[in-house]
C-alpha cells in the first residue's frame, strides 16, 4: 500500500499486469470456488498476499470478468463532491486527515466521511447492475478507508447470508507480517460465516491446493 496522493486513504499500488488463461484459472480448485460463487452471487473476503495483490487482482478481472472497484477512489470523489458543496477547502480536507483523534478538525472529518460513504454502497450497487446476475463478480479493492474511520459495517448487509445480491461480491484483504486472516487494517471484517474468508494465490488459481480460514485444504 501507499499513502494516497489526496489524503492517507491508503491505495494499492500497481506494479504491472497479469495475463492469465481463463481456462487454467477456472479449472483449479481455488477457481472452481469462485465459479461457484459466481453463480451463487455469495460473498467472499479473499486473503491475498500484498506481494501478488496486484496480479491476483488482474487474474480476478482477466480470468472471472470481476469489475475491480477501488473503494478509495470512490469514497475519495464523493468527499471531494461533499465538501465543494459547502464551500470546503480540499486542502483543509487534507490538513484534517492529519489531525489529532478527538480535535475539531478530526471531528469535521468525520462527519464529512459519514455522510459520503453511500457512495459506496451506491457504486456497488450501480457496478451489480450492469451485467445479467449472477454473471460479474464485484472486487471490491483498497478498502483500508473503512476499517479507519470505523465503517467496516457496512459491508456486514453484503455479508449477510439471507442477503439476495444481484452479483457475487468479493473483497481483496491484503495479508501483511501483522494483518493476517480476515482483517482490514487490523480490524475484523463483519463475516456471516468462517466460509466466507479464504486465502487466494497465485499458485492456487494454478491448481494447487486452496487453503481455507482454518488453514485445511
Amino acid at each position: 500500500t501507499r499513502a494516497g496522493e489526496e489524503t492517507r486513504l491508503s491505495s494499492r499500488h500497481v506494479t504491472g499486469s497479469f495475463h492469465p488463461q481463463q481456462g487454467l484459472l477456472r479449472g483449479s480448485r481455488a477457481g472452481q470456488r469462485l465459479t461457484e460463487s459466481i453463480s451463487t452471487r455469495s460473498f467472499l473476503a479473499l486473503g491475498i498476499s500484498w506481494r501478488e495483490l496486484d496480479k491476483v487482482t488482474d487474474a480476478l478481472v482477466t480470468g472471472f470478468g470481476a469489475v475491480d472497484l477501488g473503494i478509495t477512489q470512490v469514497l475519495i470523489d464523493e468527499m471531494r463532491r461533499q465538501a465543494a458543496e459547502v464551500g470546503l477547502p480540499w486542502e483543509a480536507v487534507r490538513a484534517a486527515d492529519a489531525a489529532p483523534t478527538g480535535s475539531r478538525e478530526a471531528v469535521g472529518l468525520a462527519v464529512l466521511v459519514q455522510r459520503s460513504i453511500q457512495a459506496v454502497t451506491a457504486a456497488i450497487e450501480e457496478a451489480s447492475s450492469t451485467a445479467p446476475e449472477a454473471t460479474r463478480p464485484i472486487l471490491l479493492t483498497d478498502a483500508g478507508p473503512l476499517a479507519r474511520y470505523g465503517h467496516l459495517a457496512m459491508l456486514a448487509p453484503l455479508a449477510d447470508l439471507t442477503t439476495r445480491r444481484r452479483q457475487a461480491i468479493w473483497i481483496a484483504v491484503p495479508q501483511l507480517q501483522d494483518n493476517q486472516g480476515a482483517l482490514i487494517d487490523g480490524r475484523p471484517l463483519p463475516l456471516a460465516a468462517p466460509g466466507q474468508f479464504f486465502r487466494l494465490d497465485l499458485d492456487s488459481l494454478g491448481g494447487q491446493p486452496l487453503v481455507t480460514a482454518g488453514g485445511n485444504p
